[in-house]
């Protein structure tokens, strides 16, 4: 019997293979409707994890290689493909690392230059390339001293010790010490195992060596141990960033699904570290930049509570309907039905819409028409409102002053609002346009009462009112409570929401989790969510999906926004291409230039989905989805459901793509004319145009935070005053 892990270099492969398959299928099979290539692949390789978890000793394979303790062979796939698998230890302990796919002769050139190993030093599992390994070297600390500086790079006052240590080669030491800057770095660790890569960032990135090997948990080995824990060392917080053992048939299914992400099973130790640890009373806040693995924390944070106590509930919140969808099939993917249905994840909407169904006697609870067109309807029926006054109380104002105070305090009366501190907000009222605001906000909720309709607003309100008042009052309709609350972006939410969340969960240990960032957020509202309730706050800093050099276009682009949401030096181990600015005469110019962009992705990459165009206005993404149609490279819009492989390129507005993550991203009508939008001008006070074009300006960086991979940021005669003179392209 063995244990089986799949590295995350062949859970890679295996996607791509699966995405290329889907794309050109034989002719014969695409016309009837019969090609199944794809699940063929993933039914073989799920065939081969069984074969080799409950095989008695190495099965069978092409290109045997026995080195430094491991066996390196090929098992044959479908298609001509074939997985390079690594197996180690002996018939009582015997491991099994899938560790990638290839085609039949590259696959035979991995398995004889592939090792694995636990690290000398520290433990850790780790598979080294023969490419990465320096000739002579056995991956062991040089005890010869000569510790030598480098010449002014991140990493040039540390001692060579300081890193060999920790577990990294000195060969790679002393390299890292010779860096120049980050790009250099991230070129030098392309082919290092991943926790080496993070732990020479985090060095460079001023982290002491102490901080590093509690992060990472790199403790000597001890001395004197006559064997290796095989799993233990593969199971290693370092070596999980890398390697996920086979556990059950689900982990199985979820590794193998071609639409899960890869970091739902390959967390970085600080994200385990917050997921496992217990928690006091209070909200804890997880703050971190885009790419940065909030979601994955929110996810593991929910799953270890159900787990902890099987008959706890968790509430596992999302700020609308298309995350709440997502959460639920990352979940299915992720553990076993038996956990994943003890976590109950709903959209703040949806869960607003029960309260109230379990609390109230009735009455509509569908959101109807846009809130803003409501308060539109009630001032024109407002004769009275003065000309002042009709400047300052613009329907986005009313919207977001009801959601925000009125709703987000549970002000129950004039006298309430009068003497509110709104110290906080962006305009400031007088008694006499509070008591107007006030008078407005009755008319706004009568006039819903007389058409039957919903407001999401109002909606959040009377549940959380309802809510509240069950937690209060022993004679109140009861509603569902929950010993645990876990909520993803949580930056979208709003102060009446927290209060009604908050009413459904009593203060205790574990409480409440909150992932944050500011930076992307999409509302107006400057508050942080959970108000002034004291709890911890802890900061992701590692960003997993983006390239060095996005990172650094975002980092000039938007740190200011960044650093709000506590997502500062962000470290990112990946490098690749720069951003590119297209500057283009007119607008007809530069749609053409960007369906000629997507011609050229096509091209290269194939039509493999990772493709998003962004407009800033819908209109241009209506037009830019009818011209890449035209072209004959798709164009569907964000939002659509289709079948799994049948997207081409997505194409929305900027505040579409909340949520999502692509390779290749362009970003269109970032000129002077469309961003920030003209009728900001109409939003009232001028400091309220303020807030409005800020959100803006976060939707612009929430866009630009998509892209994995490559990013182009296109606009017609000058650019939005939101692009700090960037560096024009072509």
């Amino acid at each position: 019997m063995g244990t089986v892990v799949v590295a995350k270099e062949f859970r890679v492969g295996l996607r791509a293979v699966g995405e290329r398959l889907d794309r050109v299928p034989p002719v014969e099979a695409r016309r009837r409707g019969a090609w199944r290539g794809p699940q063929r692949l993933r039914r073989a390789v799920r065939d081969l994890v069984h074969r080799l978890g409950t095989a008695e000793d190495t099965p069978e394979g092409e290109a045997v290689v026995v080195r430094a303790g491991s066996v390196s062979w090929v098992a044959a796939l479908p298609e001509e493909h074939r997985a390079v698998v690594v197996s180690l230890g002996d018939a009582e302990r015997r491991l099994h690392v899938l560790v990638a796919l290839r085609s039949r002769e590259a696959a035979l050139r991995c398995a004889t230059g592939v090792r694995a190993r636990p690290n000398p030093v520290n433990g850790v599992f780790e598979v080294l390339r023969d490419a990465f390994v320096a000739e002579g070297d056995d991956g062991r600390p040089d005890s010869s001293g000569g510790d030598g500086e480098g010449a002014g790079g991140p990493l040039s006052r540390r001692p060579l010790s300081e890193l060999t240590d920790l577990g990294l080669p000195r060969w790679l030491a002393a390299s890292a010490v010779r860096a120049g800057g980050p790009g250099q770095l991230v070129e030098l660790l392309t082919d290092a195992p991943e926790w080496q890569r993070y732990v020479v960032l985090d060095l460079a990135a001023g982290d002491s060596a102490a901080t590093v090997r509690r992060t990472y948990g790199l403790d000597p080995v001890s001395e004197g141990a006559e064997r290796v824990d095989l799993v233990a060392a593969v199971e290693h917080p370092a070596a999980a960033m890398e390697f996920a053992v086979v556990d059950s048939p689900t982990t199985v299914d979820g590794l193998l699904e071609a639409t899960s992400t890869d970091w739902w099973f390959y967390p970085h130790p600080v994200q385990r570290w917050i997921a496992f640890r217990e928690w006091g009373p209070g909200p804890v806040r997880v703050l971190g930049g885009p790419g940065t693995g909030k979601t994955t924390v929110a996810s593991h944070r929910a799953v270890v509570l159900a787990r902890r106590r099987p008959d706890a509930r968790v509430l596992l919140v999302v700020p609308d309907e298309r995350r709440s969808e997502a959460m639920r099939a990352r979940l299915a993917g992720l553990v076993e039905a038996s956990v994943s249905r003890r976590v109950e994840v709903r959209d703040v909407g949806e869960l607003a819409r029960r309260v109230r169904a379990e609390a109230s006697d009735g009455g509509p609870s569908g959101v109807g028409r846009a809130e803003a067109e409501e308060w539109r309807a009630v001032l024109q029926r407002s004769a009275e409102l003065s000309a002042r006054e009709r400047a300052v109380l613009t329907p986005a104002f009313l919207t977001a002053e009801y959601r925000e105070v009125l709703g987000g305090r549970g002000l129950a009366g004039l006298d309430g609002y009068l003497a509110a501190d709104r110290g906080d907000r962006a305009v400031e009222l007088d008694p006499a346009e509070r008591a107007t605001v006030w008078r407005l906000a009755r008319r706004f909720e009568d006039h819903l009462r007389d058409r039957g309709a919903m407001t999401s607003s109002v909606l959040a309100r009377t549940a959380a009112d309802l809510a509240e008042r069950a937690a209060r009052e022993t004679g109140a309709p009861r509603v569902t409570r929950y010993h645990h609350l876990v909520v993803d972006d949580a930056q979208d939410l709003d102060p009446t929401h927290w209060r009604l969340l908050r009413a459904l969960v009593p203060v205790g240990p574990d409480d409440v989790l909150l992932c944050v960032d500011a930076s992307q957020r999409t509302t107006t509202t400057e508050q942080e969510l959970g108000g002034p309730e004291v709890g911890e706050s802890v900061e992701l800093v590692h960003e997993r999906r983006a390239t060095l050099e996005l990172v650094r276009t975002r980092s000039d682009l938007f740190g200011d926004l960044v650093d709000v949401g506590g997502g500062s030096g962000l470290r990112s181990g990946r490098a690749g291409p720069a951003a590119s600015f297209l500057a283009f005469d007119t607008a007809e110019k530069e749609r053409r230039g960007v369906v000629e962009l997507v011609r050229a992705w096509r091209v290269r990459h194939g039509a493999d989905g990772g493709t998003a165009v962004l407009a800033t206005t819908a209109h241009e993404a209506d037009v830019l989805a009818r011209r890449l149609a035209s072209a004959g490279l798709g164009g569907v819009r964000l939002g659509e459901v289709v079948a799994e492989g049948a997207v081409s390129v997505w194409v929305g507005t900027l505040v579409d793509a909340v949520g999502c993550a692509f390779r290749r991203v362009v970003v269109v009508g970032a000129d002077a004319e469309r961003l920030p939008a003209r009728n900001l001008s109409e939003a009232g006070a001028a400091g309220f145009a303020r807030l409005l074009e800020r959100r803006e300006r976060r939707l612009l960086h929430l866009a630009c935070a998509r892209a994995s991979d490559q990013l182009v940021i296109t606009w017609t005669g000058e650019p939005s005053r939101f692009l700090a003179r960037p560096q024009v392209a072509g």
